[in-house]
Parts: structure tokens; sequence; C-alpha cells
């Protein structure tokens, strides 16, 4: 991600909410704001993290723009900074809550009654109501330019801000959650939690001979509240406080602080965000004093369990971890016309409906990846979790603990609470084990009792916990060869090896390579319909046709970025321009074109033959008949026998008739015949 969009619907919300992200992200990244009406630049969407400011603004969002994003609806909370105006409404008040939407106040509604602020009659009003009572109070959270005219007096509580669970999912999704800014968060957090608290103690100077009222405000808080009167005994205590504490609400009400809770003891006055150890938590504790008439009347002490903002962020991880093994490759990002990799594609799609394990073989950068991940999305498993697991990357001495997980305390270093292995992670969807011919000797019969058993076991534990998971496995090895030399073992082999699938190298796909190089030359330049020949001579073209691909497809890429990275404007790149090695392994002679006697008719039967995929004589010289030509099967059965001594076509028996060659398919191509 390299940016994050704010999409609301009003300006003054847009505003508020982005000032919010860039106070955390502290200019490590853009934040952009926009509202329903601008236009956004598509570029940007491409690579940033869009977060909406209501489930509205999404669905419009996604009917204005049907792409693809990285996105999420922020969860928003009420300013407290009017609670206390809001509190002292006569009960039964009528009052609009105005919005911008009907969602929106349906949602702030609901926020201010869990607050407490239930005692007055709400009726919500925003641009599109027809009909609404004339009530003359109303309250809003920063749309005071909405309010009807019938409103005469009007509670502005501000706009309602992002809670913390959205501001740690923002920073994990863009990666910049480091343990500073987790620091950093949780101090926030407790700073707002410091200001409610005062906000609560105002609010007991005001009403503190209406206790019962108080009592309703704090019990319906997620802080634990302790309040000291002036004779130093404990008279309120909200259940948030008894659970946190550990301690019986009957057993310290009345009671003094040093005998009922002694371990707030050394709480001094105005501290905040001191980290205390109460009933086997870490608990963080603020005291405060309760002024009225310039007289201390008492105190208020609030706690809170610092390890929520820990789980918090743990579950997010959790859920963005799940998130991060979507796929996004199907069969139609295959780009091609090869038969063999058509087949392929078609074989592919019959067996993604069965759940025995798939071996995908093939040179490194033929796309094994590519189609693991399209065998995922087009089986019943496609809304699940695709695992993919490098064993190249793995370490040994990690390797089963990475693998298979592990539990609490099973070796130093361990996390708390242990971790789930790739096998867990993958349950119920696909596990992608590439580089399966790096697996060392020793683990393989481990793997193997796991692929037959269905059932993992972490690393220190005792429980065996059962998997459902597809196997899709890939090399860029001969496992077989490594099987006979004793490198991999046979019955692992033949576990993984029940559908079989061979990827083409690119060499074999000569026809694939301008379109592979019109494709990425548009993806990579950014510059719609253009072509090869808009880069390059057609004799570079001829020498890339000629070229033996050692990379595959990934070269290719790698080629067409560096052709983008050095051409001038108005600049066509000739064959010196392509990057030496290319130029040593061609040898310089390959590319040139072929020139043949009687060339249209032999280029004319080299495509017949290309398009059937096998011909025989008599069917050839019919065609020619058809079409003008006149070629006698005598005078087909000459050019044959010269095309088979260029090799470019080869004989067959039986009735597949004679078949093209990559030499052939070479000559189609540089004579852009395909």
């Amino acid at each position: 991600m390299n940016s994050v969009i704010v999409f609301g619907k009003g300006l003054n919300t847009n505003i508020s909410i982005c000032r919010q992200f860039e106070e955390v992200i502290e200019g490590r990244m853009p934040v952009y704001g926009f509202c329903q009406e601008d236009e956004l630049p598509i570029q940007l969407l491409e690579d940033s993290l869009v977060v909406f400011t209501s489930e509205e603004i999404k669905d419009y969002f996604q009917k204005k723009y049907p792409m693809k994003v990285e996105s999420l609806v922020a969860r928003r909370v009420i300013n407290y900074a009017k609670m206390n105006e809001l509190i002292a409404l006569p009960v039964g008040s009528e009052v609009l809550l105005v919005n911008n939407t009907k969602r929106s106040c349906d949602e702030a509604i609901e926020q201010l009654k869990r607050l407490g602020i239930d005692h007055v009659k709400y009726h919500p009003f925003y641009p599109e109501i027809n009909k609404h009572k004339p009530v003359k109070l109303a309250i809003t959270p920063g749309e005071s330019d909405l309010c009807p005219s019938c409103v005469a007096n009007l509670i502005d509580i501000g706009i309602r801000q992002i809670d913390i669970t959205t501001i740690v999912e923002v920073l994990i999704k863009v990666n910049l959650l480091d343990d500073e800014k987790s620091r950093f968060i949780s101090s926030e957090y407790v700073s707002e939690i410091v200001k409610l608290s005062k906000q609560y103690n105002r609010l007991a100077n005001k009403y503190l001979k209406t206790k019962d009222q108080f009592e309703v405000i704090v019990d319906n808080t997620s802080e634990g509240i302790l309040y000291l009167n002036n004779s130093g005994r404990i008279s309120i205590v909200n259940e948030v406080f008894v659970s946190l504490s550990g301690v019986e609400k009957s057993k310290i009400i009345d009671e003094k602080l040093e005998d009922a809770v002694p371990g707030l003891m050394d709480l001094s006055i105005r501290q905040s965000n001191v980290i205390i150890r109460m009933n086997e938590k870490s608990l963080s504790a603020t005291k405060v004093p309760i002024v009225r008439s310039e007289r201390i009347v008492g105190y208020m002490i609030t706690i809170r369990d610092v390890t929520e903002i820990q789980e918090l962020e743990y579950t997010l991880r959790r859920k963005l971890q799940e998130k991060e093994y979507i796929t996004k490759y199907c069969f139609d990002d295959v780009i091609t016309k090869n038969a063999k990799v058509v087949e392929a594609i078609r074989v592919s799609k019959k067996i993604a409906a069965s759940n025995s394990a798939i071996l995908i073989q093939g040179e490194s950068g033929t796309g094994k990846e590519i189609f693991a991940q399209a065998i995922h999305n087009h089986s019943l498993r496609k809304n699940r979790p695709f695992v993919p697991v490098n064993f190249a990357a793995l370490s040994d001495s990690l390797l089963e603990s990475q693998i298979f997980g592990y539990v609490e305390g099973a070796f130093t270093g361990a996390k708390k609470g242990g971790q789930l292995g790739f096998f867990e992670q993958a349950h119920g969807g696909t596990i992608f084990l590439d580089e399966i011919g790096d697996v060392p000797l020793k683990f393989q019969a481990t793997l193997l009792r796991v692929l037959q058993e269905k059932q993992v076991r972490r690393v220190g534990g005792a429980k065996l916990i059962p998997i459902d998971v597809k196997v899709i496995a890939a090399t860029n090895r001969d496992l077989w060869k490594m099987v006979e030399s004793g490198q991999f073992r046979q019955d692992l082999y033949f576990r993984l090896n029940v559908l079989p699938l061979y990827l083409q190298p690119l060499r074999k796909r000569k026809e694939d390579i301008i379109l592979l190089l019109n494709e990425y030359f548009q993806r990579y330049s950014g510059i719609e319909a253009c072509t090869s020949w808009d880069f390059l001579t057609e004799e570079a073209i001829d020498l890339l046709i000629s070229y033996n691909w050692h990379g595959n497809v990934r070269e290719l890429v790698n080629i067409v970025e560096y052709v983008i990275s050095i051409k001038e404007i108005d600049q066509i790149l000739g064959v010196h321009d392509l990057p030496q090695y290319i130029l040593v392994d061609i040898g310089g002679e390959s590319h040139k074109n072929f020139h043949f006697p009687e060339q249209d008719n032999v280029l004319w039967i080299l495509r017949k033959i290309e398009l059937f995929g096998g011909i025989g004589r008599r069917k050839l010289s019919i065609l020619s008949k058809q079409e003008g030509l006149n070629l006698t099967e005598a005078k087909i059965n000459s050019l044959m026998a010269y095309m088979v001594k260029e090799n470019l076509v080869l004989k067959n028996r039986g009735v597949k008739g004679t078949t093209i060659t990559d030499q052939g398919i070479e000559v189609l191509l540089r004579n852009r015949i395909i």
C-alpha cells in the first residue's frame, strides 16, 4: 500500500478523519480525503487502502468504481466532549438527531443509548426525509448545516471519530504498526480513557447528590470505576471494576481504600496511565480529585486491562493474515494460444474439483503458482485460505515448527500462546507446497505421515489436530530422478503425484512470445493498445522469438521492464540495445529470417498445419483448390519434403498426418502469419 484514501459523504467528516489518521501515520504515508462527488484517480486507487466512512458510502463507491480495491468500513464512536449537556436534558425531551444519512442517524442514536443517554425521545433527521416532527431541540455529530429551520437549540457533539480498532486495523493493512507505534496508539487510547474519566469526574461533581443516576452512567462504561467520598470511604463501584480487580462489591462498599483495595493505595493524585498488578492482571490506573466549590469532595479512580489492545492487535493480525491468503490469479490470467498450454488449462479445470494431491512440474518462471492459484479459485474451496509454502525459503532448523506450528514453551523464543502452522492455517482450503524438491530427506517421512493421516501435531504438543486441506505441490526439479538417486522418497512422490500437471517452457511456446510481450509492454508502460513494435525493431523482436528464455515468462517480464527503463521518447530499440547476455546466448545468427523457394506456398501450408494441428496432403490439396492455389498432391509432397529437411514440420503415421515444429512456428511468427 502506498497511501490511505478516506472516502466519505461530507467534507467536514473527511477532514476530521483524515486528520486523525495523519496523527498516527506521522507522514510515513500520504492520506487523501475524497467526497462522493469527487472524481478519484483510478491509478491512485490501485495501490491504496480505501477507508469508507459508512456502509452507504461503500455501496455508492462500488457502483461508481466497479473495481477490486483493498478497503474497510470505519467503525466510528461518539465524541464524549458534550456528554454533560446531553445528560442534563430533561427526561422525556424530544430531540432531532441530525446526520447525513438514515443509517448514520440510527448508528448515532444507538451509540448514545448505549452510553446511557436513553432518557430522551429521538427523531432521526437526514436530507432525504420528507416529513418530520417540528422539534426545536436537535443533537448532531458535526452536521449542524443540515438542521431544519424549526430547530432553535442545537447541541453539536462533534463529528464521530474513528475508534481504536479501525486505527489499528488500518495500520496493520498498510504495514505501519511497529512496536513503537503500538505503544503510541495504546498511549493515545489510554489518554482518551483519562479524558473520559475526567468527564465522569465533572459529572460526579454536578450530580453527587443524585447517586442513582451517576451509577447508571458508570455501569455503562467499559472502564472500572471506583469513587472515594470525602471521608475516604468507597461509595461507588461499577461491575467492571469488580470483574477486573477480583474484589466483591458487597465487601468494599463503605470500606476504607487501604482495607478493601490496598493495591490502589500508592496511586498518586492526578497520576494517569500507571501500571499496577491486581487479580493477576496488568491494569492501567488513574486517580483524580473531584472538586466542588473549590473543595475536594472525593476521588475518582479508573482502571482498565492494558492487555486488551494487545489482544485486539493479535486478533486483527490473525484476520488480516487470513486475508493475505486470498488468491488473485484465475485461468483467464494465463496468456496463451499454445495448444499444450490450452490443454493444461482444460485438464486443470477438471482436476480442480478433486481433493486428490496435484503435482505441478515445470521450469522456473513457467507460472506454477499462477496455475496453483487458478486451480484453487476454480475449486469448491475458492472462498477458503490459499496458503503458499516455499520450502526453498525455510530454514531446516525451523521447518517443522513453521509447517506444523508449536505450543507455548515448546522452545526458547516461542511466542506466548504458541503459533498455528501452515497446515492449520490452510484448514478448509488449499496448501501450496512450492519447491517440494527442496524438502530435506529427513523431513519427508514426517510430511508423508501428515498427508496420509490428515492430522498434525504441533511441536511440543501431544494433541493430534485433524486437518482438511487440498494439497498442490510444485517443483522445477525432476523428482523421479531424485527418487532414483535416493534424494526423494518414492512413497512421498507417489502420494503427491496423484494428478500430474506439466507446464511448457516458453521456448516451446514460441507463438505466445508476441502475445506476452504485447501484454507486459502495455501493463508496465501504462500505454493502452501499444505493441512490441512501439518499443523494438523487427530484428530485435525476431531475436527475442529465437531466444531460449532460460527464465521463461519471468525472464520475459524482466526484458520488458529493461526496455521500458532505457528507452527514450520516440526511440525504437534495436538488437544491440538488448541485454548482452541475450546476444551471446543467441549466437548472433539464428535471429535472421528464413527464406525459402516458393515461400508463399510454404507459408500457406505451414499455416494450415498450425491451424488444424496436423493435416494430410490430400486435404491440403483440396483446401488449396478452394482458395485458388491449385496445389497438387505431388507438389505438396515435394514442398513437404523440403519442409521436413528444414525441420519445419514432422511427418507422422496415421490420421494425424503432418504436424508443425517449433522452428515452423518461428517462421510463421517472423512473417506475422500468426
